[in-house]
């Protein structure tokens, strides 16, 4: 089937060149085109092999953020894919800018009485239906080959790309946007940054009605088991929309080409997990100018609206077979809703799912505005789900994110509220959960009118199991739904020449899907294929080959550093029970194939960009000749899977253990000059009350997580800050306690940076001056003070500065002071000089003094002036007082006086700065007592001196 197609990247030949330019809308797109394939090549002389019609882009023509990535678009090479039941579809990008190869098959999801409606209105006004438009698309089916945990779909429209990948539980979608007016873009969902697609937050009514089937949903069998139906049969179902749903598309093929492509999805997600093949059987879309009949607005009540018009087999549809019935809406109805067990019954088997966004997601910033998205084939298959027997996961124990619990949401399925945790519909993998699958298993397994075959006739989703098993390599496959004779297993060495396959077992049974080799030698890796004998005795296509090998058991406990380091990520491992000669270390960006990079005889390993012992077929730059080394995991945020397996050495020929896998990352450079105040040995003091973190930023950070432990203690999350900041306070600290803290950046678009180096911090409450001495003795201050209030210091030491604004000096007056001493006279205090003091307690842990505590000002008396004489009326008109100095500080003197015999008190008469005084106020003839007083230059007054008596000479009448 050729196909008349508009898309954003327009057809073009495939040339011999190496590269093709193809018109855009926007200018010329430069997309990567290997050289041109044989197709008459096939993989190991089975598998048809086609270069895959989505290339790598050379030059991006729009910006898409991380985890995206535009591909180009050759019709001419889909073109060429011809009718091979099953085939390797070869160079197929990811977004981690691998290339996988696919093992697809063609399939058709509209049944063989498909009918197809456009309601249109005539010149008269009139609607009527016209039947003579179909949906024009090709869907495909498979997996990712050597890729046992995947599921593909992709789906070509005459204008829209549709498409998922499910590849160990995550989901990458394919889409060339709303209306396929975009470039082709493949996004890994849960690589792309917060913000990417805003999601909406859909809820499913279901829980809310009342159900027509009494007994509600089906039971779970008591073994939980998932094995799916064992014969595939198919669901006829039945598409209605409405005219907000036409109005998403510029013309009504895209609206039909889309509707299929939904249906399409489905039947690739239910035939995987159920073996049921859901066909498309009636799809009917209101054409621009006509008028619906949907007019409630929320998504129960179109339900109830829905069933009303179309019940008991009636509606548009009514003549044509159906199992299911689904209105599919793009009104705001808020989500979808559904009856329950409901297959097969004419009267309530519909459902309703609103919000459809008329596209697979697509990333903001290369679209004009950021509406909320849906991924339209969850919200249908959800609702299908209930109609097949299925609750909601949470009410059946399978997580809590319908509770409000979103531990585990990540893992969530179809059935799942987990859309509604963090990671929004990212969530959330396209496949059932275990006890979904044996809900469906009793209610489909019991629905009368599930009936007809599948049209399969070869076994598909063939597997083997790569070292699951110690005893066995297990193989499993669905099994045809049209009959035959039995089938064919052959089995070889996978590192044997091509066309070595031998007779492994014939099956005489067409009802058998799995099948233990337990004769292959443990370890070594082994190439499976399967064919069908058909009923008329010809073989059918062969499927396979599936590498497959029984374990040893190897490797244990796998941890890849997650952004701890910007120059590598570390992994480590146990050793595995029996040793082996080496270890090989594989690498994948998630959705890719596992390249093998290294190999070491340790049980870590580095992977820093430089690699002894790669692959020696590896051809890194595409040359087709081996070499050179694979390219480093340099890229910051892109999440890498890490294989490690045992390798033993046996002869020229090697088996592998069990692998064992986990995922890692490289960080942003960390932050620089991080600092956490308290530093051992005294350098700088800590502070009294925190631990205050400081820092130079790396990079654009969104927000900044602070980490902290104490010593033999993990690391925990304290604080988020604001990427402007470049310090922080911790105040929640006790005191002379060893904290270690380190600090991690957030980019919303590239993820975490790696930690800082740690950096140890502390805080030490000081110790408070309880008194020093104001002039009390002329022999010092005297100072009191008390413990801190939080810990035992080991000592304490004196600080000492001239009162005024003279600074600290840089070390105390005296320090070693042992831990029971609170008391200390300062002896050195100058005479008049007022002293402020402080006192720093000692802690023994960290070798470093606490900061000066409060303070308190002192200062010493002058002493007392000594050898005071008064003249004994050696002179006339006055006594004269002299004294010595105390000291050769500057003072002025107080000159007191009493009348000798009297016991008043003295009073002073005088000051002077000198060492004399000329009393010529005293009386002639009596004598005096007196005595001196010292006053420093701050105010301080010393004790009176010792007492010496004079007086006026009197002079004869």
């Amino acid at each position: 089937m050729m196909f008349n197609r508009t898309f954003a990247l327009t057809a073009c030949t495939l040339l011999s060149a190496p590269i093709a330019f193809l018109s855009t809308a926007s200018g010329v797109a430069h997309v990567s085109v290997p050289a041109a394939i044989d197709e008459s090549v096939v993989a190991n002389g089975e598998l048809p092999i086609h270069l895959s019609p989505l290339l790598p882009q050379a030059i991006p023509t729009i910006a898409l953020p991380r985890g995206a990535a535009e591909v180009g678009f050759l019709p001419d090479l889909l073109d060429r894919i011809g009718g091979s039941t099953i085939f390797s579809l070869t160079q197929f990008p990811m977004p981690s800018g691998n290339t996988v190869d696919l093992v697809l098959s063609e399939f058709d999801v509209l049944g063989d009485l498909h009918t197809t409606s456009v309601m249109k209105v005539n010149a008269q006004g009139e609607t009527y239906s016209d039947y003579a438009m179909r949906p024009n698309i090709r869907s495909f089916r498979g997996t990712i080959a050597g890729e046992a945990d995947s599921l593909v779909f992709l789906s070509f429209g005459e204008s829209m790309v549709s498409g998922f990948i499910n590849v160990n539980g995550r989901m990458h979608s394919i889409s060339n946007g709303p209306d396929g007016s975009m470039p082709v873009v493949i996004t890994d969902i849960a690589n792309l940054p917060e913000g990417a697609i805003n999601w909406t937050e859909w809820q499913c009514g279901t829980d809310s009605i009342k159900q027509p089937n009494a007994a509600g949903t089906e039971e779970i069998p008591a073994e939980g088991g998932i094995a799916a139906l064992p014969i595939c049969k198919t669901i006829e179902m039945a598409f209605e929309t409405d005219n907000e749903f036409r109005g998403q598309f510029s013309n009504t093929q895209n609206a039909l080409d889309y509707g299929a492509q939904i249906a399409a999805g489905i039947n690739v997600i239910y035939y995987a997990d159920e073996n049921v093949f859901p066909v498309l059987n009636f799809l009917r879309v209101w054409d621009v100018g006509t008028t619906d009949p949907w007019s409630s607005g929320d998504m129960c009540g179109q339900l109830g609206q829905f069933a009303d018009a179309w019940g008991g087999g009636g509606g548009p549809a009514g003549s044509t077979p159906r199992d299911l019935a689904h209105i599919i809406s793009s009104r705001n109805l808020g989500g979808g809703c559904a009856y329950l067990s409901v297959v097969c019954n004419a009267d309530n088997g519909f459902a309703c799912s609103g919000n459809i966004e008329g596209s697979f997601p697509f990333p903001n910033g290369a679209v004009v505005d950021n509406n909320n998205q849906n991924w339209d084939i969850i919200v249908c298959a959800h609702e299908m789900g209930h109609n097949s027997g299925c609750a909601h996961t949470h009410n059946i124990g399978v997580d809590g994110c319908g509770n409000g619990n979103c531990a585990g949401a990540s893992n969530g399925t179809i059935m799942s509220y987990c859309h509604l945790c963090p990671g929004g519909l990212a969530n959330i993998a396209l496949h059932f959960a275990g006890a979904n699958i044996a809900q469906m298993d009793n209610h489909i397994g019991g629905a009368g009118c599930v009936t007809a075959p599948c049209p399969i006739t070869d076994p598909t989703l063939f597997k083997a199991t790569d070292g699951t098993f110690l005893d066995a390599c297990v193989l499993t496959w669905n099994t045809p739904s049209i009959p035959g004779l039995g089938y064919n297993l052959q089995r070889k060495l996978s590192s044997a020449a091509v066309g070595a396959f031998a007779s492994l077992v014939n099956f005489a049974s067409n009802a058998v899907g799995t099948f233990a080799d337990v004769t292959a030698t443990p370890g070594f890796s082994y190439a499976y294929r399967i064919r069908s004998i058909k009923a008329d005795g010809t073989p059918g296509e062969w499927v396979g080959p599936e590498d497959g090998y029984i374990g040893l058991a190897g490797p244990s406990d796998l941890e890849a550093s997650d952004g701890l380091f910007d120059d590598k990520i570390a992994l480590t491992w146990l050793p595995a029970e029996v040793a082996p000669t080496k270890y090989r270390v594989f690498r994948s960006t998630l959705g890719g194939a596992p390249l093998w990079i290294d190999e070491t005889t340790e049980i870590y390993y580095d992977d820093t960009g430089t690699y002894t012992t790669p692959d020696p077929d590896y051809d890194s730059d595409g040359d087709g000749t081996p070499g050179p080394d694979p390219i480093p995991a340099t890229e910051v945020g892109v999440v890498y899977r890490y294989e490690v397996r045992g390798i033993l050495i046996a002869g020229v020929e090697e088996a592998q253990t069990s692998g064992i896998n986990d995922n890692g990352t490289r960080a942003f450079p960390a932050p620089t000059n991080f600092k956490a105040s308290g530093d051992n040995d005294g350098a700088t003091p800590p502070f009294t009350d925190r631990v205050k973190l400081s820092w130079s930023g790396q990079g654009p950070s969104t927000s900044w997580q602070v980490y902290r432990a104490t010593d033999g203690g993990d690391f925990e999350l304290i604080e988020t800050l604001a990427g402007s900041a470049n310090n922080w306070s911790d105040f929640d600290v006790f005191d002379e306690v060893n904290y270690i803290y380190k600090l991690k950046g957030f980019n919303s678009l590239a993820g975490f940076t790696a930690p800082s180096l740690p950096d140890v911090g502390f805080k030490l409450s000081s110790p408070q001056i309880v008194s020093a001495a104001d002039g009390e003795s002329t022999t010092g201050v005297a100072l009191r003070w008390n413990h801190p209030a939080n810990w035992i210091p080991g000592g304490y030491a004196v600080w000492r500065k001239v009162q005024g604004p003279t600074p600290w000096p840089i070390a105390p007056i005296a320090q070693g002071l042992p831990a029971n001493q609170l008391t200390y006279t300062d002896t050195t205090a100058v005479t008049g000089e007022v002293y402020v003091y402080a006192i720093a307690a000692f802690s023994d842990t960290f070798n470093t003094l606490s900061y000066r505590g409060s303070t308190n000002t002192g200062y010493a008396a002058p002493a007392a002036p000594t050898n005071v004489a008064a003249s004994d009326g050696t002179f006339a008109g006055y006594v004269k007082v002299t004294w010595t100095a105390p000291s050769a500080a500057q003072l002025t003197y107080k000159v007191l006086r009493r009348r000798l015999g009297t016991a008043g008190n003295f009073a002073q008469i005088g000051t002077t700065s000198q060492r004399s005084y000329f009393d010529a106020s005293a009386t002639a003839g009596i004598v005096f007592e007196y005595r001196i007083r010292a006053v420093a230059t701050n105010g301080a007054v010393s004790v009176a001196s010792s007492i010496n008596t004079g007086y006026k000479y009197v002079q004869d009448q």
